[in-house]
């Protein structure tokens, strides 16, 4: 079966919007939960090794990290779903829950990147901020030899 263009298109439009937080499905984070509609069954995986955190339900606890969300009813897939901050090399992920900005620690004027759902850095140490929420994390450090830390905001 051929799809039209149009229908290719919204396709990747919709993939493309679930990659950057935002999806045409309800897809939720609050806190440290994913939440889904009662659309179909579901399953959260770690995104780095694709081990399964929770199946079924509405709604998985997962603690910080980056998740993807299966729909496997319909096979949709919602990849990359950032919960807390998370550095992965030299990249800052934060979920898509407010604006955030990223500063060099001990220089509070500056603003490595702001806004978007991940920043790459040089190695450093940085501080995190979610304007809309006020939440701060402190002294994220990020370096060429860490690998996939997550952060509590406590």
């Amino acid at each position: 079966m051929r799809l039209s263009p149009v229908l290719g298109f919204l396709l990747a439009l919709a993939g493309s919007l679930a990659v950057h937080g935002i999806t045409l499905a309800n897809i939720t984070v609050t806190g440290n939960t994913i939440s889904w509609p009662d659309d179909g069954w579901y399953e959260v995986q770690r995104a780095d090794n694709f081990m399964y955190l929770c199946r079924g339900g509405t709604s998985c606890e997962t603690g910080p990290g980056v998740f993807n969300l299966i729909n496997h009813s319909t096979g949709e897939r919602f990849e990359n779903i950032n919960v807390g901050i998370s550095v992965n090399g030299n990249v800052i992920n934060w979920p898509a829950d407010g604006w955030y900005q990223v500063q060099i620690a001990g220089e509070p004027d500056s603003s490595v990147c702001s806004g978007i759902s991940s920043c790459t850095v040089a190695d450093g140490t940085y501080i995190v901020i979610n304007h809309t929420t006020g939440q701060r994390y402190e002294e994220v450090l990020v370096g060429s030899t860490r690998t996939s830390e997550v952060l509590n905001d406590e």
